[in-house]
């Protein structure tokens, strides 16, 4: 977006993930969070990062590996670790590295302390195990090691966590600690299947990082949508409980943007199946997305794409009015279907689908590889429709 302006986020810009110009120049050549732009340019191919300017109490960008947290950087000074990834790994030795050798937290405890949750539902009695977030401010040890603690423990950690193969990585640590002592003893199984899902998290993070087009194609800039309701009325609260996987640009032959997409991403039977969170509850949601909120999702857009472009994180050639422009024209729900949810989608025979079969239209131009991918299907529904 080099075309002699700027767009700025500004105090109207209400519900916007796009950050602040104070909280941005940080992440600029010379700012104290430059060094995790450097992290995510120098990992580009495993690192994603997103803005979260709307995140309270205060704004905050997140950097994802396999759409799993890595690194929370908040403007209070916040950083935030997701320590519970560590359960597949020595967590006890990754809790030493992170914040005894590497700063983050030199006054946490020498052992993590594992939580231990009791449910009971429909009769069942459950127990969930978590150590959770660790949080501490940025200090010049962080700043010094951001690199190490991402490569060294928290990359380690998530290889660890999405390793479905590997024995060792089956048994879940903090369960097995935790079934030792006397109030849990054997309560708490400590091995089997990991949770499904994850294969959808792998997949929705190698199709936002590949799909980038500015020429007859989708750009994808951003993921885990949540949008704020501006009204209590129960019709405008369903709408935005959809939470759609990522929102796209698309840009025509020309490069000019033409289309704005809502994107959710399918990969296994469950997934697709799901009654709260499946296929048809996804479809009927976004039908009813309020246009009247389109043009704030624009502006987030053109502000997003700008603050990436000055980054260097990526090269943005669209400029500003252009994208503003699309508020004037239907948005579009983009449904991507992969591994076991291709299969599901094309034998589901149900009203809805039938219906959305017969009004929506099938990309078969999208050149993108996702290794170990062997079914990926992209199907579109403008949002009127």
């Amino acid at each position: 977006m080099k075309r002699g302006y700027e767009i700025v986020k500004e105090i109207s810009d209400k519900d916007c993930r796009a950050l602040s110009p104070e909280f941005f120049d940080e992440f600029m050549p010379g700012g104290k969070y430059h060094i995790f732009v450097e992290l995510v340019m120098k990992y580009h191919d495993e690192l994603e990062f997103c803005f979260r300017g709307n995140n309270e109490p205060s704004e905050a960008v997140c950097i994802y590996y396999n759409n799993h947290l890595v690194y929370k950087i908040e403007a209070n000074g916040n950083i935030t670790i997701n320590f519970d990834h560590a359960r597949y790994s020595d967590y006890e030795k990754y809790w030493t590295l992170i914040n005894h050798k590497y700063g983050f937290n030199k006054m946490a405890d020498e052992v993590p302390t594992i939580k231990v949750t009791k449910k009971k539902e429909k009769g069942k009695i459950s127990y969930y195990t978590s150590v959770g977030y660790i949080t501490s401010k940025y200090n010049d040890e962080i700043k010094n090691n951001v690199e190490n603690i991402y490569v060294n423990c928290i990359r380690k950690m998530l290889i660890d966590s999405f390793d479905m193969i590997s024995e060792n990585c089956r048994t879940d640590k903090f369960r097995a600690h935790e079934n030792r002592r006397k109030p849990y003893r054997g309560k708490l199984p400590q091995s089997g299947r990991k949770k499904p899902y994850w294969i959808e998290k792998i997949r929705q993070q190698q199709i936002f990082s590949r799909m980038k087009f500015q020429k007859d194609g989708y750009f994808f800039y951003d993921m885990e949508f949540s949008q704020k309701s501006k009204d209590d009325s129960d019709e405008y609260k369903e709408a935005l409980s959809n939470e759609p996987d990522m929102m796209a640009i698309h840009f025509n032959e020309e490069g000019v943007p033409d289309r704005f997409a809502f994107v959710e991403v399918k990969s296994t039977e469950s997934a697709y199946n799901n009654k709260k969170s499946g296929m048809v509850n996804h479809l009927q949601k976004m039908k009813g997305y309020r246009k009247d909120s389109l043009k704030d999702r624009l502006r987030e857009a053109a502000l997003i794409l700008f603050q990436y472009d000055k980054l260097g994180i990526y090269n943005i050639e669209v400029n500003r009015e252009k994208l503003l422009d699309l508020a004037d024209n239907r948005h579009e729900n983009l449904f991507v279907f992969t591994d076991e949810a291709v299969e599901e989608f094309h034998k589901d025979k149900s009203e809805d689908i039938r219906e959305f079969k017969d009004n929506d239209v099938k990309i078969t131009d999208v050149d993108i590889h996702i290794p170990g991918c062997k079914e990926l299907e992209f199907w579109s529904l403008l949002a009127d429709q």
